[in-house]
Parts: structure tokens; C-alpha cells; sequence
């Protein structure tokens, strides 16, 4: 009886040692170094297969999931213009001086997954299941829906779509989309790329990204989308905000209604105007097109700035600009392409639910003052000296008390934002500090202190040690180079960036020297050691050089003097190095 195994690029089943029937897949194929080895396992239950696409932030994985016997994605937070992965272990680590950036986007990065969560499988996202840490990062996993781009899906139905169609099969997504922006979370890559059909022609939002990822000039490799991402987010000074996502999203029905892409948007101006959807497509009433060019417009502030009013005004031939409606109830009153128009309420009573409004708002503002002044219980809790006071958000769904604020001085780190019960409640915002008492990863303070009452979503700060400040250099000059970084790990070195560099004299593998030299005092937290070992080809092809993303390492680091460009006040290279 043959032995089954699953695929890595598409887990489908397949004889052990094959070729995969469905996409080719072969157990020898080539893959690339810098990304998760295939056949790698994730917290003891996620097989990793091949990366099937990536962008600023890391890459996303087909996987499987062995417990639940079924097919997920796994997206792996791997910034690759601040950190590097150890060909060793895996794991993931900043470059000199990028520790607290790394620290502060993984942070970014686990909130998007949670709010994401939040919305659970009723809305038109792809869910995500699970979210933990390992190998100094976080994966988050998605349900392994059988999805395609909506690009492809649009050009299977010959390229365009008729605008009642349009409008029913994107609203949706702009009602979950409308949720998100009222947690804060912006999507910013709005495309026909990053929403995706399933065979039954639903779409699902996918690719929630950083703001540094689709921003240009920001410190991480940015993801644009050309005709689809808003001028503001062609500069790192730009305000984005819900008004972003307004312009991709008119920019995507432009593409849906009309069949063409949009021209960039900074190529877009008075002189340039931008050709109206009816001038393409004259049966477009005139609504939905004025509709799609005020979504479009290139000026943020003539921009319609909100999601539900982008929504609502595409069903609601006579709305006003300024009114907001629930997207998802508007589209339930779409049949058959014709709106099912609300009867005018009488004036006398809209007076009285005017009135009773105006009294609701009143009686808030007098709990909010109530609890503010502490008769409800105090509204801040003071944290270690030094340290302003914390407050405690409302939660901005129910706005119900959550309870008291858990215990979890004494855990880890990665126990806390791996405990999806705790994280479906509560925010974790980390701060770390040197301890030489206190385990590496360990949580030594929170604020709020344990039993504090607290609200829903609320941020609970906790003080996590990185262990003691510095360690000394060891010496490895003259060891094979896996000898040596065995002796730095050893030595809770883990940073470590190992370039190949050519010397006829010596043997290949054998480290030539180290920057900084040995019995330096060097920050393991921060810093990265550079380790110049002799060059031999079977390393040197293909392994990424400092600060790139996927280029590949100097055949010949004699042209340089690396001791020229090294700072060694400040632990880093001077500019010239790497270029």
C-alpha cells in the first residue's frame, strides 16, 4: 500500500515522493532561503508548505492544520528590510538598531489580527483562527478558503460586470469594511488583487497589511497598487485615514463597472481629470457615477470620507453626501437591481426621536462625567514611576464591562498573546526593560494591576524583561562557521548576520573576522555581529545580504574595508557599506 503525504504548494494528497497530479509540486523542488522551509511545523500542529506570496511585512504560506485535518493559510510577520532569518533555526531577528521597530510593527501586527478576529466567519473576510508567537515572530492563521483574486474572477465573466451586479456583490464587503474602520483598522490596498471569489462567486476581503506596507518611503518595502491606492499614500506625510480605503474602493467598482484600470492617482489633476464611469459605460445612472468620481476625488477633503456614505449613496439615488446609513441593511433593499425606497417617516415624529436623542446624548455626558471624577471607580491607574498614568478605553462595540483585569505577572510574553481567550479581551501594549533578575521573556509589572475593573478592548501595558544589557564577544576566529555561531548562541548572541567574503589562504567556512571584534560589550537585544567567513559557492549563492530583501550576498567583500564604515560608538555601519 503506497504511503499518502500532502502536497506543499497546494496540500493536496499525493504519492510520497511524486509529482503533484493537481499543481506539479515535486518533494525535491527548489525553495527559496530566505522564506520558511517546507515541511516546516508550527507550534506543533501547522505543516508549512511553500510561500505563495509576500510583501513588506512577510509572506503568506499554504499550511495545513494536523489537529483540525484541514487546509489553512499561515501568514508568517517578517519584515525583511529590519530583520533577517537565522538559516540555522529559523528564527526570526532585527538588524542593528531596528530591535524597538521590530518590537513596535509585531505589536501593530498582532492588534490587525485580533480586530480581524473579532469579526468571526459572519462577514465577508478571510477569518482568522489562530494567532501565536514563535521563533521571535507571530503567525496568524486563516481558514483555508478555495479563493482566487477577484481580477481573475473578472475576467472569467469577460472583464466587467453590469452595475446592479456590481454593487450587490461588492457591498458587502464594504459593510465589513465599514466595521474595521470603526476599530481603527484601515486596509489601504483595496484592489482586485487583495479581495477574493470563491467558486460560488462570494468575495472575501483579505491582505490586511501594516500602514508602513502600503505607505512609499516608510521603512519597510512598500506594496502600491497602481490605479487603486489613494495619492495620499504616495508620501510618507500624507493623513490617511477611512477616506483612504473610500478612494480604493471607488477606484475598484470603477474598474468592476467599466472594464478599464484607473490611472495612478498621482497622475490625476486638473489637467488630467479623470473620465466618469458614465462617459464609459452610458447606461451607469448618473448617481453611481458622480458617486464613483467624488470617492475618487484626488483632494482628501472633497472626497466622500466615510465607507458606509460611499456605500449608502451607490443604492440611494437621492441620499444627501452627509447622511450615513447601515450598508448591510441597504443592500438587503436592493432586488432585482431596483432600490426598494423607505417611506418619509411623519415630521412630528422624527421631532421626538430628535428630542430623545438630544436627551440620550445628555444623560451619556453625565455617566461619562460620573466616572471620569471616580464615583464609578478610578478612571486611571499609575504606573511604575516615571510613567504617566494609564487610562482605560472604552470599548468601542458594547461598551459592557469586561470584568477585572487578569493576573499575568510571572508568564511569558508569548504565553499571553498565544492565550486567544485573553487576547479576544483584552489589548497587550509591551514594554521592555534590562533585568539581570528577571528571566528573559518573563512579565515583571502590569498596568493595570491585577483586579482593576476594566472595559472591554482596554489596553493592559506589560513590563517584560530582555535580560541583562550587553554580553561579551566570544572569540570564534579560525572556527567553521556552524561552530561558531553555535558558540554565540551559546553566549545569547542570536543576531547574527554571516557574510561570505573571498581568501584564497583560507579554508571555506573558516570565520575570518567579526564586527564587533571579540571581547567587545555587545547588546544582543539591538545589535546584530557580522561574521566574515571564507567564501565557498555552496553558501554563497543566494543567501541575502544585510538590509536587502531578497538580493543576493557579495561575491567579493575584499573591495571594501569593513572596518572603514563600522561605528564603534554606535554599533552600526556608517552609510556606504552595503550599498
Amino acid at each position: 500500500m503506497s504511503v499518502k503525504t500532502l502536497c506543499l504548494r497546494c496540500m493536496s494528497d499525493t504519492e510520497d515522493g511524486s509529482r503533484c497530479a493537481a499543481c506539479g509540486w515535486t518533494t525535491d523542488a527548489a525553495y527559496d532561503i530566505q522564506y520558511i522551509k517546507p515541511g516546516t511545523v508550527l507550534a506543533g500542529r501547522y505543516l508549512t508548505g511553500c510561500y505563495a506570496r509576500k510583501n513588506g511585512e512577510g509572506a503568506v504560506y499554504a499550511g495545513y492544520d494536523s489537529a483540525a485535518g484541514k487546509k489553512v493559510w499561515i501568514r508568517e510577520y517578517f519584515p525583511m528590510t529590519i530583520a533577517q532569518r537565522s538559516l540555522d533555526t529559523g528564527k526570526i531577528t532585527p538588524l542593528g538598531g531596528c530591535g524597538a521597530q521590530y518590537k513596535a510593527l509585531m505589536s501593530d501586527f498582532v492588534d490587525i489580527c485580533n480586530d480581524i478576529k473579532r469579526l468571526g466567519v459572519t462577514e465577508p473576510v478571510v477569518p482568522i483562527e489562530n494567532v501565536f508567537s514563535e521563533n521571535n515572530t507571530v503567525y496568524a492563521i486563516y481558514t483555508g478558503l478555495d479563493v482566487v483574486p477577484l481580477e481573475s474572477f473578472l475576467k472569467n465573466k469577460g472583464g466587467v460586470l453590469d452595475y446592479n451586479r456590481a454593487i450587490s456583490l461588492i457591498l458587502p464587503v464594504c459593510n465589513a469594511l465599514g466595521i474595521l474602520h470603526n476599530h481603527g483598522q484601515i486596509h489601504r490596498g483595496i484592489s482586485p488583487h487583495t479581495i477574493y471569489a470563491d467558486k460560488n462567486g462570494g468575495l472575501y476581503l483579505w491582505d490586511f497589511a501594516l500602514s508602513a506596507t502600503r505607505t512609499s518611503g516608510s521603512e519597510l518595502d512598500a506594496e502600491l497598487f497602481s490605479g487603486y491606492t489613494a495619492p495620499e499614500q504616495y508620501s510618507p506625510n500624507g493623513w490617511q485615514g477611512s477616506w483612504t480605503d473610500v478612494y480604493a474602493m471607488g477606484a475598484l467598482f470603477y474598474r468592476t463597472i467599466t472594464g478599464i484600470v484607473p490611472p495612478r492617482s498621482t497622475r490625476v489633476g486638473a489637467d488630467r481629470p479623470l473620465r466618469a464611469v458614465k462617459e464609459l459605460r452610458p447606461e451607469v445612472p448618473d448617481y453611481i457615477s458622480d458617486t464613483i468620481s467624488e470617492a475618487m476625488a484626488t483632494s482628501t477633503e472633497e472626497r466622500i470620507q466615510t465607507i458606509q456614505t460611499f456605500g449608502a449613496r451607490l443604492v440611494e439615488a437621492e441620499l444627501s453626501s452627509t447622511a450615513v446609513y447601515d450598508v448591510g441593511r441597504v443592500v438587503r433593499e436592493v432586488s432585482g437591481g431596483n432600490v426598494r425606497r423607505r417611506k418619509k417617516k411623519n415630521g412630528d415624529f422624527r421631532l421626538v426621536m430628535l428630542g430623545l436623542a438630544a436627551m440620550l446624548v445628555v444623560l451619556c455626558g453625565i455617566i461619562v462625567y460620573l466616572y471620569m471624577s471616580g464615583i464609578f471607580g478610578t478612571p486611571g491607574v499609575a504606573g511604575p514611576a516615571g510613567e504617566e498614568p494609564v487610562s482605560e478605553p472604552a470599548d468601542e462595540g458594547t461598551g459592557l464591562m469586561a470584568g477585572e483585569v487578569p493576573r499575568v505577572i510571572g508568564r511569558t510574553y508569548n504565553e499571553v498573546i498565544a492565550d486567544t481567550e485573553l487576547l479576544g479581551t483584552f489589548t497587550f501594549s509591551l514594554k521592555e526593560v534590562h533585568d539581570d533578575n528577571v528571566p528573559e521573556g518573563t512579565i515583571f509589572n502590569q498596568v493595570p494591576s491585577e483586579g482593576t475593573p476594566i472595559l472591554g478592548g482596554a489596553t493592559v501595558v506589560v513590563y517584560v524583561s530582555v535580560g541583562a544589557e550587553s554580553v561579551k564577544v566570544p572569540d570564534i576566529l579560525g572556527l567553521e562557521l556552524e561552530d561558531a555561531l553555535r558558540a554565540l548562541a551559546e553566549a545569547d548572541i542570536l543576531n547574527t548576520n554571516p557574510i561570505p567574503k573571498y581568501a584564497a589562504s583560507a579554508r571555506p567556512g573558516e570565520v575570518l573576522s567579526v564586527i564587533p571584534s571579540a571581547g567587545s560589550e555587545f547588546d544582543p537585544k539591538k545589535d546584530t555581529l557580522i561574521v566574515f567567513y571564507a567564501q565557498e559557492s555552496s553558501v554563497d549563492a543566494g543567501r541575502p545580504s544585510s538590509g536587502s530583501s531578497g538580493s543576493s550576498g557579495r561575491a567579493n567583500e575584499d573591495e571594501l574595508d569593513p572596518e572603514d564604515y563600522y561605528d564603534s560608538e554606535t554599533g552600526t555601519y556608517l552609510p556606504g557599506f552595503f550599498d
